[in-house]
């Protein structure tokens, strides 16, 4: 669950949502796949009329965790991990750190893909689709339908040629780069404009800044260069649309900018007459007094910028609309230029709402109980190319009530809207149902939110985002709604009704064939999906993905004796593991997992965890869905751990190899096990340094495993020499204020280790490194970094045969090595493109090194 605040109490109301819903004492049942317990205190609902084929009743609530869930704390954590830390920063630093990168031979082997291009097989309540990464958006040839291409996320640009049977990167020259969406010029289909940014999701809130522009390919996606940097610098650009006469409209929004840069401009709606080559100023948050800059945390150096202009499309006869959201899209403005931006009016949403409230026995939640601000989190935006006055929208709606005991309730729901005049009133479309939020278990309207219209007919109107859920089966359904009658009934296009019709969760892009409006290309997180014959009473869905290799992984294990063997974890797509070095891989759990490992005793035993303490178990090389790896109860395996704990959304853990059965796992408290995970009892008392600290990394010693050290996010490290009676703070006098990402320690001596830190040198002025190394077990620590450009690390392994001898690290900048006996920080490996390397593991053994990425797979380098 995405957690929201408004202005001076966001802090507080994050710390607190996230401690009632994702870390509860007593873990609620968890995977997507457990019965969801209806919550007991709605009020009764007034049903949703039949007909729509969606929900039963518009409140049929289901608020058990689905998969989305936290979607704030992943984007905290993800980039926290691998690129973050406070203060402020601005890609700038990145592209130095690529540049000076350019200026090294590579050392070492060839890196080959090892998938998964796409997961064979994801886990849904219903049966499993093939899963990719998240794609935001497509471009289509109005010359060749074949030819497509996709925005995904941080896995770059592709292109296929063949209507999606094959897709290549076209950006893997490109340094890591967040894409929102691409947009084709309609008077030039070679030229092609990359929208950097996403408004909201895991990358948004608190790395924003590599937000900074659109990509423009004038070669169909041959080259690209990067334009407008100064005009959406530390901004989502969230949509580009053209006029008839080839002028480009843009607008720009981040729901949460935590760390902007002091450059920062005010986010807006701009307009090109050059192709993007210059902007000018339409439109600013500041007209509306909306979307000021807030200090998050009293005393910090953290500003938030908190919403922005959400969406902008235009009508066929050149009318703009554009939604604009303050206080992070808790309230939503809807606004109309009938002269080509040159003035804006605020249109009245005030019917609707009033249609809403009424026929639901409830009342709107308001900003601030402010009346003339009502609570909608966010709006997307449809006008009808082929009918001018025609408009679709819809998001999210906060409502409060009372139950059948008089008790005072509330809760979070979308809903969809229509206005038949161009904007000037609207009315509420009830049979639309519940279509982006989750069903109500968390706010995300902002993150995956699809409202589309015919270019053709405007009678024929899209809905997409999250799912549904059926009432018996529990089955994830009506990802994607239609409907035929211009918004009075729906149909479900993503029925349970067959394999072909399952599509993975959370849908993003929707872009209809230029030469056949029927047919539809739709990008989710779990990839792409296509229908020939959207008019299907149950479309068949093709999808599409295989050959892209952009999974965001957050962490991997390998097998201690099989080099075919990979386990990880991923955003949004569960587990998934390969037992042919990467040519298949096999879906497993459910929902989201972080760290993974075999276990060095049985290695039919896998580890894992979903969000943030449910550890699981999988005693079968982690096969199955959610009933095989969390356990008989369905709540993973939590005994004795303390839920209230400092949580990481993706808490680490790590095996003993020495010791079967024991099993390190960490909050801001270590808890060990002795029976995999049976039973745990806390080994520490807390180590975060701060209020809100949490240990981010665990690393054992191989030669002694009762040297275990810790790190924390909070820039502390911490060691035990006896299996965690006492600990011992270690923290170097001259380390950075910044995340410790991972430790290592040296396989022959437990008193050698190595710390590595994320975020940039300027983040923290006269702190700066990102390796360091003891050889006296954290009496003295030394800055290794040398010539090591500066940007994030996350990952760090220590090899000691002669002929690999050294200390490898990964991160924005993928893999160095650090030679022994040299003195200079060498790029390793050639092949991978630039991605950011979440995870280092390396078996000595198998001779078998892997990257995972977040956004581009795993990599595989053979060291024999």
């Amino acid at each position: 669950m995405k957690s929201r605040a408004i202005l001076s109490v966001l802090a507080a109301l994050l710390v607190a949502t996230l401690a009632c819903s994702s870390l509860s004492k007593s873990p609620e049942s968890l995977p997507s796949t457990s019965t969801p317990v209806p919550i007991e205190q709605a009020p009764t609902p007034t049903p949703t009329p039949e007909g729509g084929g969606v929900n039963e009743g518009f409140f049929d609530l289901n608020l058990s965790k689905s998969d989305q869930e936290g979607l704030e704390a992943r984007a905290d954590e993800i980039y926290q991990a691998m690129i973050g830390a406070s203060g402020d920063v601005d890609r700038g630093a990145l592209l130095e750190a690529y540049a000076e990168l350019a200026r090294y031979e590579h050392v070492g082997g060839e890196w080959r893909s090892a998938g998964p291009a796409p997961i064979a097989g994801v886990n849904l309540p219903q049966g499993q689709v093939p899963g990719s990464g998240r794609v935001n958006g497509f471009a289509i040839d109005p010359r060749d339908s074949q030819i497509v291409y996709a925005a995904a996320s941080v896995g770059g640009i592709w292109k296929t040629e063949d209507g999606g049977q094959t897709w290549k990167s076209l950006t893997d020259g490109q340094v890591p780069l967040v894409y929102g969406g691409i947009v084709m010029d309609p008077q030039n289909p070679d030229t092609l404009y990359a929208l950097l940014g996403e408004f909201d999701g895991q990358v948004s809130s608190t790395y924003g800044f590599l937000a900074n522009g659109l990509m423009r390919s004038h070669d169909a996606g041959a080259t690209w260069e990067l334009i407008g940097a100064d005009v959406f610098n530390a901004a989502s650009v969230t949509a580009l649309v053209f006029d008839g006469e080839g002028t480009l409209y843009a607008s720009s929004g981040q729901t949460q900018l935590f760390q902007a840069p002091d450059d920062q401009p005010e986010f807006g709606i701009f307009q090109s007459a050059d192709g993007g080559d210059s902007w000018e100023r339409l439109a600013s948050c500041s007209d509306f007094g909306v979307c000021q800059p807030q200090d998050l945390f009293p005393g910090s150096s953290v500003t938030a910028y908190l919403g922005g202009f959400m969406d902008l499309d235009i009508s066929g006869d050149g009318t703009l609309y554009a939604s604009l959201c303050n206080v992070e899209c808790y309230g939503t403005h809807f606004l109309r230029s009938q002269d080509g931006g040159a003035s804006w009016e605020e249109l009245d949403l005030t019917a609707a709402i009033d249609q809403w409230t009424t026929e639901n026995d409830v009342e709107i939640q308001y900003v601030g109980d402010d009346p003339s601000i009502p609570y909608l989190d966010g709006l997307e935006i449809a006008a009808s190319q082929s009918d001018p006055g025609i408009l679709l929208a819809g998001g999210g709606i906060y409502w409060k009530g009372q139950d059948e005991n008089g008790r005072d309730v509330d809760g979070f729901w979308s809903w969809a809207i229509r206005s038949a005049d161009a904007g000037d009133t609207w009315e509420w479309l009830p049979e639309a149902g519940d279509y982006c939020t989750g069903e109500g278990s968390s706010p995300q309207c902002t993150y995956d939110n699809i409202v589309e219209i015919d270019p053709t007919d405007a009678s024929l109107m899209y809905l997409g985002g999250s799912l549904s859920t059926e009432e018996d089966t529990f089955n994830w359904i009506a990802i994607i709604r239609r409907s035929a009658d211009g918004g009075e009934t729906w149909t479900d296009m993503t029925p349970a009704v067959d394999p072909e019709n399952f599509l993975h969760p959370d849908a993003h892009g929707l872009a209809f064939d230029p030469n056949d409006p029927n047919a539809l290309w739709v990008g989710s997180d779990g990839g792409v999906a296509y229908t020939a014959d959207a008019s299907a009473e149950a479309p068949v869905w093709e999808k599409l993905s295989l050959g892209m290799n952009t999974l965001l992984f957050i962490d991997i294990g390998l097998h201690p004796t099989d080099p075919d063997y990979i386990i990880g974890g991923l955003q949004d797509n569960a587990n998934a593991f390969t037992t042919d070095g990467g040519q298949t891989w096999h879906g497993a759990s459910q929902g989201d997992a972080g760290h993974s490992a075999v276990d060095p005793f049985q290695p039919n035993i896998v580890y894992s965890h979903y969000p943030p303490y449910f550890f699981s178990r999988n005693e079968n090389g982690g096969e199955g869905g959610a009933d095989e790896w969390f356990g008989p109860n369905g709540e993973g395996y939590v005994d004795g751990l303390d839920g209230s704990d400092n949580w990481l959304f993706y808490p680490p853990f790590v095996v003993d190899p020495v010791n079967e059965g024991v099993i390190y796992f960490a909050s801001n408290y270590v808890y060990a096990t002795e029976d995999r995970g049976d039973s745990w009892s806390v080994i520490s008392d807390a180590l975060n340094a701060s209020e809100h600290g949490s240990v981010q990394t665990l690393a054992l010693s191989l030669s002694d495993p009762q040297v275990l050290y810790a790190g924390t996010t909070d820039g502390t490290i911490w060691v035990t020499t006896d299996g965690g009676g006492e600990w011992t703070e270690i923290t170097g006098g001259d380390f950075p204020q910044r995340g410790v990402t991972r430790i290592a320690v040296d396989p022959t001596d437990p008193q050698l280790a190595y710390a590595v830190f994320g975020g940039f040198e300027l983040q923290t002025p006269g702190e700066p490194g990102h390796v360091f190394r003891t050889a006296d077990g954290g009496q003295s620590w030394d800055d290794l970094s040398l010539n090591l450009p500066d940007a994030p690390l996350s990952a760090v392994v220590v090899d000691v045969r002669d002929p690999y001898k050294g200390v490898y690290v990964g991160g924005a900048l993928g893999v160095w090595v650090l030679q022994d006996g040299a003195d200079e920080w060498l790029p390793y490996g050639t092949g991978m493109p630039f991605s950011l390397v979440s995870d280092l593991e390396l078996n000595p053994e198998t001779g078998i090194m892997a990257a995972a990425t977040y956004g581009r797979s795993v990599w595989v380098v053979e060291m024999p």
